[in-house]
């Protein structure tokens, strides 16, 4: 009997949200096909107990505590020194970069790569161009890249970070339908924005929005917390959202999906985006979504037919909108029915982890078993 294929998954940021979702669920998907899945992530963080839960091999490291970037090299070579693992799986710039020094320049195991939203083009001056650079040899140090949607294929094209095109790969995120076959909850909130609490996915324009429909009675849910949680308690109890706003903190992604049964909309105003999975999910449970008309959320929302897209940030254009389908009982099951369904077919796990599968055995030789039919 040949012995399983051992694949070793990198992820730096361990906290929940998009990425961290990704890579648990392609990590447990390949675990059910039969192979050897370890993870290395943030220590006890939320992925690293997540995986150690599902019997995955977990190995924390430092990526946020640590002295310098070579230690945190070394704390994965280690983790390779340990597992053995025929195939490495970098997710984010974070845990590439780390593959791009000395420690771990030279490995004889396949350098996947997995782009999860550029940021380097929201960046300005010299962080904007050193941004890049790391970008240009990361992608020049992995053997495939994969986007996970086409507007960072697009990016890395018009910026001239692709050494060639043929290791570029597109694999869309996917979800788990089982994920969400739970009983309906009553809605109690109107809206509910789930999201860490960054920049680039706006939740103090969210406050700004509430603001713009105060009067109206309309109730939101967040769900979230980070760098900007403060500010936006803050800047909601200056405005005196309190009766209309309310805020539950970080909640594990299980919380957070019961969370969203109990609302009507998912509104989704952010800055820029990969492959967004918080929209797929709230669509996976119906809630039609209002978000900005930006790339990466138009590959996942369909306008006026799932949800609402916005161009620019105009708190007042958002009110109307989530107004609009609030009010009109017929648009708003239309666009749940097709919201549902676009998630399901759009967005099917076994999709992601048979390409994921496929790629992982041209990279590794011919012992790993076949994608599933």
């Amino acid at each position: 009997m040949s012995r399983r294929p051992h694949v070793l998954q990198v992820v730096a940021d361990g906290t929940p949200g998009g990425g961290t979702t990704a890579v648990l669920s392609l990590s447990r998907g390949l675990m059910a096909t039969g192979w050897n899945v370890s993870l290395a992530t943030q220590t006890n963080s939320y992925a690293y107990q997540e995986a150690a839960q599902s019997g995955m091999h977990a190995h924390g490291v430092r990526f946020f505590a640590a002295s310098s970037p070579f230690s945190i090299s070394r704390q994965i070579s280690d983790v390779i020194h340990d597992t053995k693992p025929d195939l490495i799986h970098a997710h984010g710039g974070r845990a590439m970069s780390a593959f791009c020094l000395p420690p771990l320049r030279q490995l004889p195991q396949a350098l996947v790569y997995t782009v999860h939203g550029y940021h380097f083009s929201h960046k300005h001056g010299v962080r904007k161009w050193a941004a890049w650079a790391a970008e240009y040899i990361m992608a020049r140090r992995a053997a495939r890249m994969i986007f996970v949607g086409n507007s960072d294929r697009q990016i890395a094209e018009l910026s001239r970070l692709l050494p060639r095109r043929a290791a570029a790969h597109i694999i869309r995120n996917g979800i788990n339908p089982g994920d969400f076959m739970a009983g309906e909850t009553a809605p109690t909130y109107d809206l509910i924005f789930a999201s860490r609490m960054h920049r680039q996915k706006n939740p103090i324009f969210v406050v700004e929005i509430m603001k713009a429909l105060r009067g109206t009675n309309v109730t939101l849910l967040m769900v979230g917390g980070g760098e900007l949680e403060a500010e936006v308690r803050a800047l909601a109890a200056r405005y005196g959202l309190q009766d209309t706003i309310t805020f539950t903190g970080t909640l594990p992604r299980a919380d957070t999906i019961a969370a969203l049964r109990t609302a009507r909309l998912y509104l989704f105003p952010s800055l820029w985006e990969g492959l967004p999975i918080g929209p797929i999910e709230a669509m996976m449970l119906g809630l039609p979504v209002i978000g900005s008309n930006i790339p990466g959320t138009d590959e996942v929302v369909a306008h006026e037919r799932t949800g609402i897209l916005i161009n620019g940030f105009d708190p007042a254009a958002y009110a109307a909108a989530i107004l609009r389908l609030l009010r009109d009982d017929a648009l708003f099951n239309d666009m749940s029915h097709n919201a549902r369904q676009h998630a399901t077919t759009q967005f099917d796990q076994g999709k992601n982890i048979a390409a994921h599968m496929s790629l992982y055995q041209r990279l590794m030789g011919s012992f790993c078993p076949s994608p599933p039919v």
